[in-house]
């Protein structure tokens, strides 16, 4: 009895593994879905680190996202914020650095198109 009960936990772990790839699938293609209305146009695609990626998107995939024109900009290596170099982007234009790229969904927290960003300037 005990090798029966122990297939049995394994069986409900596998059936857990598999249900979270799926809501996970299903996740990842309801983003790129989104995203996708936004190809053609300037994009802003945040991480969770110091890494965020500008450009103009060119393609969606539910495995991630084609950038043309591109600008991989990395917070530890200057002392702007994230929102800011945002504001100065869309100000001033993106200051590619790749020409083609492709960032992976799963290291992406946000999108938004670069026209959406809002530049506020500080009263006197």
């Amino acid at each position: 009895m005990p090798p029966a009960r122990k297939t049995r936990r394994t069986r409900n772990a596998s059936q857990r593994r598999s249900t979270t790839r799926t809501q996970t699938d299903v996740a990842r293609q309801t983003v790129a879905a989104g995203i996708a209305g936004y190809v053609g146009r300037k994009v802003v695609l945040d991480t969770e680190g110091p890494i965020m990626y500008l450009g103009t998107l060119r393609e969606v995939r539910p495995e991630g996202y084609w950038l043309e024109d591109a600008d991989i900009r990395d917070r530890n290596e200057g002392h702007v914020s994230k929102e800011s170099y945002a504001c100065e982007a869309k100000l001033n234009g993106i200051r590619a650095n790749r020409r083609r790229i492709f960032v992976m969904a799963k290291v992406v927290i946000s999108a938004s198109a670069l026209d959406d960003v809002i530049v506020e300037f500080p009263e006197d």
